[in-house]
C-alpha cells in the first residue's frame, strides 16, 4: 500500500515564521507529523508528502525516516500559499497507472481538501 500526501500550500509562504529553510518546514509540517506517525505505527506502508513549491524551478526529493518528501514547482499561484504544480497531477496520473499495473492499493490524503487546487486535481486525475 501506498500513501500520498498532498498539501496546495507552498512552504516558502512560511519562511518568515522562523521555521528555518523550506525543507526544514516541508519536514516538519504538521502533515509530515502525520506521515511519521502512519510509519511509525504501519512501517510497511509506502508513505509520502508532496507539496507545490514557488521558490524552485525543478523538482526536489527528499527522504527522512523512510518519508520521501516531493516538491514540485508551481505552475500557476493565484494568491499567497495556493498554488497549482502541473508537473504534480502528471505525476499523480502516473502513480495511479503504476499501481493499477502493479495491483497496489494507493491512497491521496489531500490536505486543504477544501481548496480550489484539490479540486481542480481530482478533476484532472479523475
Amino acid at each position: 500500500m501506498k500513501v500520498i500526501q498532498i498539501s496546495s500550500t507552498s512552504p516558502s509562504f512560511f519562511l518568515n515564521s522562523e521555521k528555518g529553510t523550506i525543507e526544514e518546514i516541508l519536514k516538519d509540517d504538521w502533515y509530515a507529523q502525520v506521515a511519521k506517525q502512519i510509519k511509525k505505527l504501519s512501517p510497511k506502508i509506502e508513505i509520502e508528502c508532496w507539496v507545490p513549491e514557488k521558490n524552485y524551478k525543478k523538482g526536489i526529493s527528499l527522504v527522512e525516516d523512510g518519508i520521501n518528501f516531493r516538491m514540485f514547482p508551481s505552475s500557476l499561484s493565484i494568491r499567497p500559499s495556493m498554488d497549482l504544480a502541473f508537473s504534480m497531477l502528471k505525476a499523480l496520473k502516473e502513480e495511479i497507472k503504476k499501481a493499477r499495473r502493479e495491483e497496489k492499493k494507493l491512497i491521496f490524503h489531500f490536505h486543504e481538501y477544501h481548496s480550489w487546487q484539490t479540486y481542480l486535481m481530482l478533476y484532472f486525475i479523475k
